[in-house]
């Protein structure tokens, strides 16, 4: 099936922060780890992974609670900025960003985007 959908801005940040914590806990505990007390150098890999472990739990509430809020107002939210769309007209300017959007357009997009694979 051909993608037909540009991926939402307001997705991508979101995601983002997911993607460069891992990276920011490996590299501060590649710095920190000289400097740490023995007990932490042996058990430095199990602190790591109960960390990353910690980033992907909080990646899968924030997306489970996006799907929920996205159901709630009927997919009717900005690709740019996530704000809450319902009441305006069909086609028109976000209020909050100033993106022009069509709403049958915004609703596909999200319902895309937020399926599960």
């Amino acid at each position: 099936m051909a993608r037909t959908h540009d991926k939402p801005p307001m997705l991508m940040e979101a995601r983002r922060a997911f993607v460069f914590l891992p990276l920011l806990i490996v590299v501060a505990e590649r710095a920190v780890a000289p400097a740490m007390p023995y007990w932490w150098r042996i058990r430095r890999l199990e602190i790591v992974l109960a960390a990353l472990g910690c980033v992907v739990l909080a990646a899968a509430i924030h997306a489970i609670r996006f799907r929920r809020r996205l159901r709630a107002i009927g997919y009717a939210a900005c690709l740019n900025c996530g704000y809450e769309l319902s009441g305006l007209p069909p086609s028109h300017v976000c209020p909050e960003c100033g993106q022009s959007f069509h709403i049958h357009t915004v609703r596909a997009t999200w319902r895309y985007y937020t399926r599960w694979r």
